[in-house]
């Protein structure tokens, strides 16, 4: 009787912890991957190449470039389960971008639609990413 209640204790606790708050595997699971496209700024003004690679922790890395000056620099962020997602765009220049937005399915692609903030403008913009070898 003892052992069964002692088992039934352990069934109970290792229930419950596999119930409870969210694995790393479920934040950025559905963004997971190597991802790459086109971005352009909804003005007009600006359009680049944007690459990132997508952990599942969420942990966002990867290239951000601009066709305006040629600058590229490294962009590094987060993306979260609902596929908001915030980061840097860090240029040797120092006119770093602060980046905030979402990114959604689109079939095989990601649509990142996104503000970027330069410190002396924000502007709206929209990529559209591929994962390679698709």
């Amino acid at each position: 009787m003892k052992q069964t209640r002692i088992a039934l204790a352990l069934i109970a606790a290792v229930a419950l912890v596999g119930c409870g708050g969210e694995t790393p595997d479920d934040l950025a699971n559905f963004y997971v991957g190597q991802w790459s496209g086109a971005w352009a700024g909804a003005a007009g003004r600006d359009t680049g190449a944007l690459s990132m690679i997508v952990a599942i922790d969420g942990a966002l890395t990867g290239s951000f470039s601009r066709d305006s000056d040629g600058l590229s620099g490294g962009i590094t962020g987060t993306v979260d389960k609902d596929g908001e997602f915030t980061g840097i765009a860090d240029f040797a220049t120092g006119s770093d971008y602060t980046l905030e937005g979402a990114v959604t399915r689109d079939g095989t692609n990601l649509v990142a639609t996104f503000t970027y903030d330069s410190g002396t403008r924000t502007e709206a913009a929209q990529a559209t990413l591929i994962k390679p070898g698709s």
